[in-house]
C-alpha cells in the first residue's frame, strides 16, 4: 500500500501542480516538438538543456513504467499517488480523451519497488 513513503503531518496534503510537467512526463513531448503561439510552452525548445534531460530520463522510464499497459501519463501520476495518500496531482489537459486517461490512473496498482527505485535513481540525477 502506498502512502508510507514520504512522512507527513497529520491533516496536511501536497498539491502537485503541473505533475506532468507541461507534457513532457507524459512521454508525448519529443525533442523535435513546437508548441503553438496560444500554449503557455510556446517558444520552449526541447531540445536542449533542462527539457532535453527530462525527455531523455522518461525515455530511460519508459519501458518499466509502462510494462504493464499503463501509459506514461498514467505511470507520472501513479508515481505521485504511490509517494504518499497525501498528494493531490492537478494535471492539465484539452481532451476529453486525455480527461479518461488521467481519471483511469487512480484506479492502477501503485509503482512496485523497482519502478519506485528508478525513478528515484533518475530523479537523483542533476539537471544541466
Amino acid at each position: 500500500m502506498h502512502g508510507d513513503r514520504v512522512p507527513h503531518e497529520p491533516h496536511l496534503a501536497g498539491v502537485i501542480r503541473s505533475p506532468l510537467n507541461g507534457g513532457i512526463r507524459s512521454g508525448k513531448v519529443g525533442a523535435d516538438s513546437t508548441f503553438p503561439p496560444n500554449d503557455e510552452r510556446h517558444g520552449l525548445d526541447v531540445s536542449e538543456g533542462r527539457a532535453a534531460f527530462r525527455l531523455a530520463q522518461v525515455e530511460q522510464m519508459r519501458g518499466p513504467l509502462t510494462r504493464d499497459g499503463r501509459s506514461m501519463t498514467q505511470a507520472a501520476l501513479s508515481w505521485i499517488l504511490t509517494l504518499s495518500d497525501r498528494t493531490i496531482p492537478i494535471p492539465g489537459f484539452k481532451t476529453v480523451a486525455q480527461v479518461e486517461e488521467l481519471v483511469a490512473a487512480a484506479d492502477l496498482p501503485p509503482l512496485d519497488d523497482d519502478q519506485l527505485a528508478l525513478v528515484d535513481d533518475l530523479a537523483a540525477m542533476p539537471a544541466p
